[in-house]
C-alpha cells in the first residue's frame, strides 16, 4: 500500500494549514446546526404538520441521511478532481436553499423533500475535511487534528444547542426583522429561515480557501485502479471496521434524536432546559474525551503498537452500551441528562479514534472516496436509525408514551453488533495497514 511522503520542514504543519482547518470547522458547525434546532423544533413541527413519531423519524434521519450518503462519493469524486473550494461553497448554498425550503413547508411530504436536500447539502464537507487532514498534518499533528475535528464539532454542538435555543425561543421576535410575507409565519419556521440566512456568506468564505488542488496529485488511471484491488484484498477487516463505526453511530443517533424529545415529552422539560442540558452533556463529555484519547493514544502506542483506534473503538463502544442499560432507570430530566452524559463521552472517544485508524488504513490516491465510503454507511445509519426507533415507538404506544424504550432497544442492540465487530476487525487491523 502506498502511504504518504514524509513532509518538511516540521511534522506540525504550518500556521496556514490550522488556519484552514479552524475554517472548515466552523463551515461544518453551522452545517450541522439544523439538526439540535429539529429536536428543539420537534414537537412544534409536529403538532403544526400533523406527524407521528414515525414521520418525524423520516424527516430527521432518513430523509436526510439516505440523500447524503448517495451524494457523498460523488462529491468526494468532484473533490479529488475539481477546485475543492467551488465543491465547498456549492454545498453550503445548496444546504441553505433547503432549509430555507423546510420553513416553507405545508405538509410532511415537502418537509421530507426538503430535508433530502439538506443533506445533499451536508455531504461533501466532512469527506473532504478529513482527505485534507491527511495531506497537511502527518504523525502526532494528525492525531491532534483529527481529534480537534471531533471536539471542536461536539464541543461546539454544546454552543450550537444554545445558540439554537435562542433562536427556537425568540424566532417570533426576531421575526420582525424579516420580510412581512415572511414574519407572519410560525415561529418554528421563523427559527429555520434564520439559520439559513449566514449560508452565502460562508460560501463566499470558502472561496478564499487555500484547498483548491490536492497536496499530492495522483494520475487519474491510478486513481480508478487503487480502489477495488484495494477492497478485493482488505474486504473483511475494512468491512468490519466500517460496521463497527456505523452501528456506533446508529446508536448515538437514536439516543441523541429522542432523549432530548423524551425529556420534554414526558418528564416536563422546558426547550430551554433541553437546550442548555445538552449543550453542557455535549461540550463537558466531549471535553472529557478528548483529554482521555490524548493520554491513551500515547499509552496504547506502547502496549498495543498499531491497533491503537481499534482498541480504543471497542472501549467505546462497550462504555456507551454501559450507560444505555441505566436509562430505564431515570425519573427526571437531570437523571436524564446526567446519563446521557456518560454515553455521550463514551461514544467520543470511538468518534475521536476512527478518522486517525481510517486514514492509516487508506492508500493516498484513493482516500477521500474510501473515507467517503465509510461516511456513506454512516449517512445509511444514521437514516435508518431514527425511523426505526419511531416506528417501535408507535407500535409500543400510538401516544408517544414509549419513546425512550424504542430508542434504549434500539441502541442498545446497534451497541452490541458495533462491539462484535470491532472483536472481529481487531483479528487483522494491524495487517491491514502494512
Amino acid at each position: 500500500m502506498k502511504v504518504d511522503a514524509p513532509r518538511s520542514p516540521s511534522a506540525w504543519a504550518s500556521l496556514a494549514a490550522w488556519v484552514t482547518l479552524l475554517l472548515l470547522l466552523l463551515m461544518g458547525l453551522y452545517t450541522y446546526m439544523d439538526r439540535p434546532l429539529m429536536t428543539l423544533l420537534t414537537e412544534d413541527m409536529r403538532r403544526s404538520l400533523d406527524m407521528s413519531d414515525f414521520q418525524i423519524g423520516l424527516v430527521q434521519g432518513f430523509s436526510f441521511a439516505l440523500l447524503a450518503a448517495i451524494a457523498t462519493y460523488p462529491i468526494a469524486w468532484a473533490a479529488d478532481r475539481l477546485d475543492r473550494r467551488l465543491v465547498i461553497a456549492a454545498s453550503l448554498l445548496v444546504w441553505a436553499l433547503a432549509i430555507f425550503l423546510c420553513a416553507l413547508a405545508d405538509s410532511f411530504t415537502q418537509l421530507f423533500l426538503a430535508s433530502a436536500l439538506v443533506g445533499i447539502g451536508e455531504a461533501g464537507l466532512l469527506p473532504i475535511t478529513y482527505a485534507v487532514i491527511s495531506e497537511l498534518f502527518k504523525g502526532q499533528a494528525r492525531v491532534l487534528a483529527n481529534s480537534l475535528v471531533i471536539l471542536f464539532g461536539r464541543v461546539g454542538s454544546g454552543a450550537v444547542f444554545a445558540v439554537v435555543g435562542l433562536i427556537a425561543t425568540h424566532a417570533g421576535a426576531a421575526g420582525a426583522w424579516l420580510p412581512t410575507d415572511l414574519a407572519t409565519l410560525e415561529d418554528w419556521r421563523i427559527a429555520l429561515v434564520l439559520l439559513a440566512v449566514p449560508g452565502p456568506l460562508l460560501a463566499i468564505t470558502a472561496l478564499a480557501l487555500p484547498i483548491r488542488r490536492r497536496v499530492q496529485d495522483v494520475s487519474t488511471t491510478t486513481e480508478k485502479a487503487i480502489i477495488l484491488p484495494y477492497l478485493r484484498v482488505h474486504w473483511r477487516s475494512f468491512g468490519s471496521y466500517a460496521v463497527g463505526v456505523g452501528f456506533l453511530v446508529l446508536a448515538i443517533t437514536a439516543l441523541m434524536a429522542f432523549l432530548p424529545v423524551v425529556a420534554m415529552r414526558q418528564m416536563g422539560a422546558s426547550q430551554a432546559y433541553v437546550a442548555n442540558a445538552m449543550a453542557l452533556t455535549t461540550i463537558n463529555g466531549m471535553g472529557l474525551a478528548f483529554l482521555l484519547v490524548m493520554i491513551l493514544a500515547a499509552v496504547l502506542k506502547r502496549r498495543v503498537p498499531g491497533r491503537e483506534p481499534i482498541v480504543l473503538l471497542l472501549t467505546s463502544a462497550g462504555g456507551c452500551f454501559l450507560f444505555v442499560l441505566a436509562v430505564p432507570l431515570v425519573s427526571a430530566p437531570l437523571q436524564l441528562f446526567g446519563v446521557l452524559g456518560g454515553i455521550f463521552f463514551s461514544f467520543s472517544i470511538g468518534a475521536m479514534s476512527f478518522p486517525t485508524g481510517l486514514q492509516e488504513l487508506t492508500p493516498v490516491e484513493g482516500r477521500a472516496r474510501l473515507i467517503a465510503l465509510v461516511i456513506m454507511g454512516n449517512f445509511g445509519m444514521t437514516a435508518v436509525a431514527q425511523p426505526i426507533t419511531g416506528l417501535l415507538s408507535d407500535t409500543l404506544d400510538k401516544s408517544g408514551g414509549q419513546l425512550m424504550t424504542a430508542a434504549v432497544t434500539v441502541a442498545a442492540v446497534a451497541l452490541f453488533l458495533a462491539s462484535l465487530s470491532f472483536v472481529y476487525c481487531s483479528r487483522h487491523y494491524a495487517a491491514l495497514k502494512e
